[in-house]
Formats: C-alpha cells, sequence, structure tokens
C-alpha cells in the first residue's frame, strides 16, 4: 500500500480557513489552509495546489497486468491523493487514452491538453483553463524530436487558473527520451532546451505566470551514481537549475520516500537503475515554494504493482504576481 501525504500549503492572505481530512492508503492526515477569493483591482492572493505525476506504461509494461485492469487502480490512486492537477506520460494510443479518460472523468478530472502518450488532467472544483473573462488560455501538446533519428518524445502544457484567487500559472508535463545509450543522453537535453524555448515564448504572452515542469524526465538530479552509464543523465538538471528552476525534492526538507527510486524494480534492473535513481520530477521556478513533496511507494510484487514506475506528489504555493483584474492578470496584455 502507498502511504503518501498530501499537504495544502498556507495561502498568505487568506479570510478564511478550511481544514482538509484526506485518507492515502491508510494514512489519515489533516492539514489547514486559508485562501481569500479577491476582486478586481484588488492584490492577488497568494495560491496552494497540489500536484501528481505518474507514468502509467499503458502499452510497454512487459510483466505487468493489462492496461485495462491496472487503469481503475492508476486512477484511484490520483483521486485518493487530492492532486489538483495530474500530469500522466506514456498513456499509449486511442483505446488506452480513453479508457483512462473515462474512469478519470468519473472522479472529477478532465482533459486539458495532450501530444501521444503525455496528457494534462485537472479537477474542474479547483482550476479552470478559461481566464477570467471565460476565453480559453494557451495550451497544447507538442512534440520534441532532437534530430531526426531520435525517438519521437514530447509534452503538453497549459496555463491554468486558479478557481480559489483567479490567479494564473503555467504547467507542462514532460516525457524526454528513454535511457540506455550515450545519444539518447544528448537527446534528452536537446528535447529540454526546445520544451523551455517554447515556454518562455508562452511566457511572452503571460509574463507574470509562474512555472511548473512535472513529468519523467529520464534524468537525474546529482552525479553521484552507482553505474558508469549514469555520467551524462544529471545534464537535463544541470541545464534546469541554470535556467532558474529547482528540483523540488531538493526545495523542501518535508519528504517522503525521497530515498527511494521512481521506478518499480525488476530483479533485472538493479544495475541499471541504483535504488536512488529517479527518473521522474517536479521543477519550480523561483518564488514558488515547495511544501512537500512525497512518492507514492508500494510494497508489492512487481506483476501486481499498477506501473513500472511511482507516482511522485508535491504541493506549492505560488505567489500573488499581479493586481487581479489587470490585462495582464487575464493573460491578454500581448493579445
Amino acid at each position: 500500500m502507498i502511504h503518501v501525504q498530501i499537504v495544502r500549503i498556507a495561502l498568505a492572505t487568506g479570510l478564511a480557513i478550511m481544514a482538509t481530512t484526506f485518507v492515502v492508503g491508510g494514512f489519515i492526515g489533516t492539514d489547514r489552509v486559508t485562501g481569500s477569493p479577491t476582486t478586481p483591482g484588488t492584490e492577488a492572493a497568494t495560491t496552494t495546489l497540489r500536484f501528481a505525476t505518474y507514468n502509467v506504461c499503458a502499452a510497454n509494461c512487459p510483466g505487468l497486468r493489462p492496461f485495462t485492469s491496472r487503469a481503475p487502480k492508476l486512477v484511484n490512486q490520483i483521486s485518493a491523493s487530492g492532486a489538483d492537477i495530474i500530469g500522466v506520460e506514456e498513456l499509449g494510443g486511442s483505446r488506452t487514452r480513453a479508457i483512462f479518460a473515462k474512469a478519470i472523468a468519473a472522479k472529477g478530472y478532465t482533459y486539458a491538453a495532450g501530444a501521444g502518450g503525455r496528457s494534462l488532467f485537472y479537477k474542474q472544483s479547483a482550476v479552470a483553463i478559461t481566464d477570467a473573462s471565460g476565453s480559453r488560455m494557451a495550451g497544447t501538446g507538442f512534440p520534441m524530436r532532437a534530430n531526426s533519428n531520435s525517438a519521437l518524445r514530447g509534452g503538453a502544457y497549459q496555463v491554468f487558473r486558479s478557481r480559489t484567487t483567479d490567479q494564473l500559472f503555467l504547467v507542462c508535463d514532460l516525457h524526454l527520451s528513454s535511457l540506455d545509450s550515450a545519444i539518447k543522453d544528448s537527446w534528452r537535453l536537446d528535447e529540454a532546451k526546445k520544451a523551455t524555448a517554447l515556454l518562455a515564448s508562452v511566457k511572452e504572452r503571460y509574463p507574470s505566470v509562474h512555472t511548473i515542469l512535472i513529468g519523467d524526465f529520464n534524468s537525474l538530479t546529482h552525479q553521484n551514481t552507482s553505474a558508469s552509464s549514469d555520467s551524462d543523465r544529471w545534464r537535463v538538471n544541470e541545464l534546469l537549475t541554470s535556467r532558474g528552476f529547482r528540483d523540488s525534492m531538493h526545495a523542501t526538507a518535508n519528504r517522503i520516500n525521497y530515498k527511494l527510486a521512481s521506478i518499480n524494480q525488476m530483479p533485472s534492473d538493479h544495475r541499471r537503475f541504483p535504488t536512488s535513481f529517479q527518473l521522474d520530477h517536479f521543477y519550480v521556478e523561483s518564488g514558488v515554494t515547495v511544501n512537500r513533496w512525497a512518492l507514492a511507494n508500494r510494497n508489492v510484487s512487481y506483476k501486481n504493482q499498477y506501473s513500472d514506475h511511482d507516482m511522485i506528489y508535491m504541493t506549492a504555493t505560488f505567489p500573488a504576481n499581479w493586481p487581479m483584474g489587470s490585462a495582464e492578470g487575464l493573460g491578454l496584455k500581448n493579445g
């Protein structure tokens, strides 16, 4: 069973206090957060949001049960976490996407954007993909091909609006090229460069939004691994750090299961993937506060696991970043 606690981060300008109790895998936690809906022309409130990223391995998970039997369990995990936004990788083709989308819709989640097996879903009660005027905000799935020989990878991004504070924020789900060769290390770095360049263009239209990167980066956040082939797998982290992002696991001391790998290892994987091998990440921009990071670890046999990855959870606070009701706040400053 998983033992995951998702924490709501305090909203700085709260007028009301809301107590929320949640249960995940038998673990009960109670957290108090504050919120302050604002009116046009007043200072925006800081915003608390809960995130999850899950590589669900819909199409290529040898040794696991068929996706049709795993999908309900995956969806139950996501809904039990209380995540407001979920990034999903390796969701497969139209058939498996339809199975997952139908199941997660019953839990209150809606599809926002996607490309191939990478998709963003959001909880309708918490956030919206329209601005305060009701217009759809920027969001799409996109491919990232490092060169003509590389595997097709990609991601999805969406500008969201908090239903509590009307604040806007940008979330990007990424799935970079897979492991196991030096050339793929180079591909991942190129893909990350292309993704951050794309997001920079989005922020030209929404200059005050804060960005969260989530997903399967197939990358490490350090060089200290036990396999020589891992030497370049930290380069994506180095790139993102140089561009102002922080890995959320290192941005907070409040971590659960942080010493465990984000993949569920089969016996043959231990040489390639040491126990500290972290492939799935959240990256936050400067100014975003991370209160809690957690890895959902399942102590069951491999064939009974829901995916070949473990799910990552994070709760983050977005600082107030524009006057409410302004053209900039509505994402209309640049047209």
